[in-house]
């Protein structure tokens, strides 16, 4: 990969400005989503300007179709940003996104039926949110299906420890630490499924090989871009 390193103040901001046409033209002249992210993203992160970085958001999900961008819109309207706060309309984008197939927005949405934020609050719709997350690698909606069926929820979901056990082996796999350390758990004390000492094993040293992982000098335990999410 190769990076670009600006040899004075100018040159910097002659290779922002051409930025800002490519992804201007992309948007508006292209017409594509992607294109109009990454000029909402520009408007978010360089210039700073919310309020204009949420208009094009919105524009690349509503006109465009683009999930990462109904996504982010449901990001800036749940927290506020650059518009005032709508944790309905938050919701309504993260549905839109998962069902164009951004998944991360899937596990929005589960948590936000789940929780009857900004809906109305229903936990069996938010299992097949999580579920599609879960299935698509993100490893919170398995950790979230996890703690669903170990607990049951309130009349609403029975308690299925083997099937709690299938969640956080599957969060494992995905490199979340704490789906290894239930797992493991589950089969040191034979909670709902039979005792494994070897399986127990194998869940402890993955957990210890994603605490190296993170440990790591240069390395935040749980980091994501801050812009690009």
């Amino acid at each position: 990969m190769t990076y670009f390193a600006p040899k004075s103040e100018q040159e910097y901001k002659e290779y922002l400005d051409n930025l800002l046409v490519e992804y201007q033209f992309a948007c508006f002249s292209e017409k594509l989503g992607d294109g109009c992210y990454r000029l909402a993203n520009y408007h978010e992160v360089i210039k700073n300007d919310h309020a204009t970085a949420a208009k094009i958001y919105k524009m690349s999900c509503d006109e465009m179709n683009y999930g990462h961008g109904c996504y982010r819109y449901g990001t800036f309207a749940f927290l506020g940003r650059g518009m005032d706060k709508n944790v309905p309309q938050s919701t309504g984008y993260y549905e839109r996104a998962c069902n164009l197939g951004f998944l991360k927005a899937c596990h929005n949405t589960g948590v936000a039926y789940m929780q009857g934020d900004g809906c109305e609050k229903n936990i069996n719709r938010a299992i097949d949110y999580f579920k599609k997350a879960c299935s698509g690698s993100i490893s919170e909606s398995c950790l979230s299906l996890w703690s669903t069926y170990f607990n049951g929820h309130h009349g609403d979901i029975a308690q299925d420890r083997p099937k709690a056990l299938e969640y956080a082996s599957k969060a494992c796999d995905l490199d979340l630490f704490q789906g290894c350390v239930n797992a493991l758990i589950m089969h040191r004390r034979g909670d709902g499924v039979p005792k494994d000492p070897e399986r127990e094993k194998y869940f402890k040293q993955k957990a210890d090989a994603i605490k190296r992982k993170y440990s790591e000098p240069g390395v935040v335990f749980g980091e994501t871009h801050q812009n690009l999410e």
